[in-house]
């Protein structure tokens, strides 16, 4: 039979699931970009909790506007009393988390859900042996790239984001700092890019490769990926982490063939007002 253990506050939901936070990105991704939240006070704790039945668990925390869900593993009567815990909150605009027990909580909850975005998490801890370069090198982007990368980010925006402004980054039109793109160089042209940075993982995270139409099916995307990888995994690092949009299969072709594993995924599930 399943239980409930209610926590009373984010650090102590936090301190007692320490390992998940050190351990798994996309739950410390997800659980952590909420309880900044809570703490900068642009959103309120409502509650967090556990349900648990033997080794399956499912975790759940709370806030005013959006409640987040991860779990190793779980049945029909978990999850219905889970949704019987949420079905009591008022005011609830999201569910994100992970795919399987958000897509299961939604079945069971008395409201109606849109899918906001759906994510495909990837991580790497050595890159293919059998791997080939194609035509081209690695370099850091600088100032002179500014303009070809705000065009190749537009693009990008519009394929993928569907003109999502949280991909907009200050006033400079593309998608990070300047200094964290890598981009692929062919007879001085700007071919791909690739946008590094810890994001909201513990490890090393890839948020962006992106070739253009015009440059496609010539490797660039994924030898610029292999090199950038390579780099970051010479630095001691445990992993390096990527996602992707679920429709994107081209992306997900490349992240396979330079030596990532499908991981998990990821849905962010929108109240239907």
């Amino acid at each position: 039979m399943a239980s409930l253990k209610p926590y009373g506050t984010p650090s102590s939901f936090r301190k007692a699931h320490g390992n998940l936070f050190s351990s798994n990105d996309l739950f410390f991704l997800k659980f952590t970009r909420v309880i900044d939240r809570i703490k900068s006070g642009e959103d309120e704790f409502r509650g967090a909790c556990k349900i648990y039945d033997g080794g399956s668990f499912i975790l759940c925390l709370l806030s005013s506007e959006r409640c987040v869900l991860y779990s190793n593993s779980f049945h029909n009567g978990m999850v219905r009393k889970l949704a019987d815990y949420l079905n009591r909150s008022k005011g609830l605009s999201m569910l994100i988390g992970s795919k399987n027990i958000v897509e299961a909580i939604a079945h069971w909850s008395k409201v109606e859900f849109l899918c906001d975005s759906n994510a495909v998490f990837y991580e790497c801890v050595a890159i293919s042996s059998t791997f080939s370069i194609t035509t081209g090198q690695m370099k850091n982007a600088c100032e002179i790239d500014i303009n070809k990368l705000i065009s190749m980010s537009a693009k990008f925006k519009e394929e993928f984001t569907n003109g999502e402004e949280r991909y907009a980054h200050d006033t400079s039109n593309v998608l990070g700092p300047i200094e964290n793109y890598y981009v692929w160089v062919v007879d001085n042209e700007v071919c791909a890019f690739v946008l590094f940075g810890k994001s909201d993982t513990k490890d090393p995270c890839i948020i962006s490769i992106y070739t253009p139409l015009e440059f496609r099916n010539h490797g660039y995307a994924s030898s610029l990926l292999y090199e950038v990888t390579k780099k970051i995994l010479e630095k001691k690092y445990r992993k390096v982490v990527l996602w992707t949009k679920e429709r994107n299969m081209q992306a997900r072709k490349v992240f396979e063939k330079v030596g990532y594993s499908f991981v998990q995924e990821s849905l962010d599930l929108k109240v239907v007002r």
